[in-house]
């Protein structure tokens, strides 16, 4: 049957004429989940490629690839008798983090890595303080992501952490260039020792599938889906996923319901849009999603509210492990004086000073809001953009550095962050005031941005990213300290002893309520599998 099979798909493909002669026009191409009716191998896709067939991903697991097809390629493979069923591929992003620190709790000294072990406010909320977890248990956290800084000081090394190199260009696993994945990671895993911070779970086994690139680039359904793949493949039995996408994919959806009945709990976060839209995978029911909330209990603004938040956990200022160098003080020299400056992220920290005039790029919407700036330090507004499009818009103009203050009406220096985007010059936040007495009468005038190379190895960032892992990190916790309860009851356990917040009962702000690891522990005490 696979023969008759391979012979049916080549038969479609050959058929479809697709060749150089036949895509020598125009016609736009766009990547498709092709679902087959019965196992296709590995042999006959790769004879599908000698006839120029455009594979992106194999998933052998699920009778599936991912093809790059034009629409009338996809057409006639939707007429293939072999085909099941075919879908678009949809992106899947890591869900974006706001950099910021707290106005309260886990205030580090400026500059410096914690030399004494801070637990922040996250741990505490969600119970996770005091109740050790058991990493002999075999209760193994994969986190699909942007990698994981091997050698960072509070991280657990390998043997208890493994993971997969460079499954989509990414990159090794044991590096992140872009943080995410670091920060994330280490909100579960951070060692309890006499520095840093500590995490939900210390030193919980861990498995890293790397699907981000240092800029952040995007990844497919169809990656995902080989992500998780990998995950089952570790002996993963909780999956993390700071990521997601709008739209939803018949193939990843019946991958991850399947993963669930495997005894796998998948967490994913449910999205910045701040508004009431879907992401995927959070929003499928075989998937935890989880809201963010502040150290007040209050949702966070940038949190999606709808019907399928299942929990909510801290989201907001969250302190956690960042590679190590990636940030550092910096101060400006200018003729209004010398001021502390806060640098954002992504970007390489000078050894030397950066000198240049200043230049005014007003709001730096594109480029040509930077026309002089060649050679210069853009002078940015806040508001409108994103930091990474004004970054992006000095760099193009030939800027050395960038400068953004503060908008109307809003006090205290810039915290931000460049996202997922990455650039060679420095970018730095500063007040209102300072950026509008240097706009006002010193444009032209030489400025100094001088870096501390004595870089701290911690930041604050906000996101339902930030909140996933505390949820992913209790859930490893308990089944860890209950190893003979399945994966039904361990999900039960979350959602029956979550703390309500909002109106009574699941709304779709805080969905069941904060999630919490002593209480769900203890009602685990009392379920028949812990006494087995």
């Amino acid at each position: 049957m696979k023969h008759r099979c391979a012979l049916m798909l080549l038969a479609g493909v050959l058929g479809l004429g697709i060749g150089p002669m036949a895509r020598a026009g125009k016609d736009p191409e766009e990547r498709y989940i092709v679902k087959y009716r019965e196992a296709v191998t590995s042999g006959a896709l790769r004879s599908g490629r000698q006839t120029d067939l455009r594979v992106e991903r194999e998933l052998p697991n699920h009778h599936a690839a991912a093809l790059r097809l034009t629409p009338a390629e996809a057409a006639a493979m939707a007429r293939d008798p072999a085909v099941e069923f075919m879908e678009p591929d949809p992106v899947r992003v890591p869900v974006g983090v706001i950099r910021a620190k707290p106005s309260g709790a886990d205030i580090l000294p400026s500059g410096t890595t914690p030399s004494q072990q801070i637990t922040p406010y996250g741990i505490s909320l969600v119970q996770a303080k005091g109740l050790p977890g058991v990493r002999s248990a075999g209760v193994k956290v994969c986190v699909i992501d942007s990698g994981y800084d091997l050698g960072h000081e509070d991280k657990p090394l390998s043997p208890a952490v493994t993971g997969v190199d460079d499954l989509l260009g990414a990159g090794p696993w044991r590096e992140d260039g872009n943080g995410h994945g670091t920060h994330v990671s280490g909100t579960i895993n951070a060692k309890n020792n006499t520095v840093g911070v500590l995490g939900v779970f210390p030193g919980a086994p861990m498995h890293i599938v790397r699907v981000f690139g240092n800029d952040g680039t995007w990844m497919y359904s169809s990656d995902l889906v080989a992500a998780l793949d990998r995950c089952m493949a570790a002996g993963a039995k909780v999956i993390n996923m700071s990521l997601g996408g709008d739209a939803p994919s018949t193939l990843e959806r019946t991958a991850f319901r399947a993963a669930y009945d495997a005894g796998v709990i998948a967490v994913a976060a449910a999205g910045n849009d701040g508004d009431t839209r879907y992401s995927f995978p959070a929003s499928y029911p075989s998937v935890i999603s989880v809201a963010a909330i502040d150290q007040n209990l209050r949702r966070a603004p940038f949190s999606n509210r709808n019907n399928r938040v299942t929990l909510a956990a801290p989201g907001v200022s969250v302190l956690s492990t960042v590679p190590r160098g990636t940030v550092s003080n910096a101060t400006l020299q200018s003729p209004l004086g010398s001021i502390g400056v806060i640098p954002m992220d992504n970007f390489p920290i000078p050894a030397n000073p950066v000198s240049a005039p200043l230049a005014d790029c007003g709001l730096a919407e594109t480029p040509a809001d930077c026309i002089g700036a060649q050679g210069a330090i853009c002078l940015i507004e806040r508001g409108t953009v994103t930091f990474a499009v004004k970054a992006r818009s000095c760099q193009a103009a030939g800027g050395v550095g960038a400068l953004v203050y503060n908008q109307s009406g809003e006090t205290g220096p810039v915290y931000g962050t460049l996202g997922t985007t990455r650039v060679s010059i420095p970018v730095v936040g500063t007040d209102r005031a300072t950026g509008v007495g240097l706009r006002d009468a010193y444009l032209g005038s030489p400025v100094t941005l001088t870096f501390d190379t004595t870089t701290f190895d911690y930041d604050y960032y906000s996101g339902t990213s930030m909140a996933t892992p505390h949820v992913a990190g209790v859930a490893a916790l308990v089944w860890s300290r209950h190893p003979a309860c399945d994966s039904a009851t361990i999900r039960k356990s979350l959602n029956v002893t979550a703390r309500d917040l909002g109106v009574p009962g699941r709304d779709p702000q805080y969905g069941l309520g904060m999630v919490r690891a002593k209480a769900a522990n203890a009602w685990l005490d009392l379920q028949p599998c812990a006494l087995n």
